[in-house]
């Protein structure tokens, strides 16, 4: 009996498998093959490149196609070390990290490498995190060649995110505790928790303002970030319509995306804890 295995697929460099002529279509094995990568391994969200031993792209799937927003058919063939510098590189926030880590595994395709890098948005190309992972390919047609797996950990990167933030928010409200417990200036207090908190919060501006007894004035007893104001002095309206006014009334956070053009801010802004140009 023939070996159905043994039938001959003519191909040229680059062309990917599905375009492959086969000879002989009653190999199961061939059509098989076909399927694994077409029907399988083409649909995975894990973007997939096989590299030959001269570093050309002999297959990729459709996610490296989505994930850098470039067409398959340019990617196919074409020398990975050139697309890198040329157009690979460019995708990410540390372009050089980048180029010399990938293109080291190349002049030393022995070991796995393994690593997370930051793509930038463009055009169609969204911003993500991937993780990138590759090995060399010790036998087979490829052999000396390379395949590297992209991993999309962006929802990955998010949870640490939003971990780390609320691990620095939980380590501020207790510092803040713990200061207040020692007692002292309550201004040097004031003065250190809205620091402490703009810089966790990561914000430029900041200020604390104090209810004074006719419940419509608030005096400014700190402020952070801006260039001019009267600490202790300075005071604001607090009239509902007013931004501060608002705010008080509403009894939740408040977010002005741009004070200067914001229409419930026309009352606020004038005053002269606010003499800074803020938006």
């Amino acid at each position: 009996m023939p070996n159905p295995y043994s039938k001959v697929i003519s191909w040229q460099m680059g062309t990917p498998i599905n375009m492959l002529k086969i000879q002989d279509h009653s190999s199961a094995g061939l059509l098989l093959l076909c399927s694994l990568t077409e029907d399988t391994l083409d649909t995975s969200r894990v973007g997939v490149f096989i590299l030959n031993a001269e570093f050309r792209i002999v297959w990729v799937n459709q996610a490296i196609a989505s994930y850098f927003g470039l067409p398959r058919k340019t990617l196919l063939g074409g020398n990975k070390r050139q697309l890198i510098q040329e157009q690979l590189k460019g995708c990410f926030e540390q372009p050089e990290d980048f180029t010399k880590t990938v293109l080291t595994t190349y002049t030393d395709s022995s070991y796995i490498e393994q690593f997370e890098c930051h793509m930038l948005p463009n055009g169609e190309r969204q911003e993500r995190w991937l993780e990138h992972w590759s090995q060399p390919i010790r036998s087979g047609l490829y052999v000396g060649g390379r395949i590297e797996h992209y991993y999309d950990i962006t929802e990955r990167k998010r949870v640490e995110f939003e971990f780390r933030t609320r691990a620095c928010q939980q380590a501020a409200v207790a510092e803040i505790g713990r200061r207040a417990l020692r007692g002292g200036n309550l201004d040097a207090l004031l003065n250190e928790t809205l620091t402490l908190l703009a810089r966790i919060l990561d914000v430029t501006y900041g200020q604390i303002l104090e209810l004074l007894p006719n419940r419509k004035t608030l005096l400014l007893r700190v402020s952070v970030g801006f260039k001019t104001y009267d600490q202790g002095q300075a005071t604001v309206n607090a009239e509902p319509d007013t931004l501060v006014g608002y705010t008080l009334l509403s009894q939740e956070p408040v977010m002005v995306e741009d004070l200067g053009t914001e229409h419930q801010s026309t009352a606020f802004a004038p005053n002269r804890c606010y003499s800074s140009t803020v938006s």
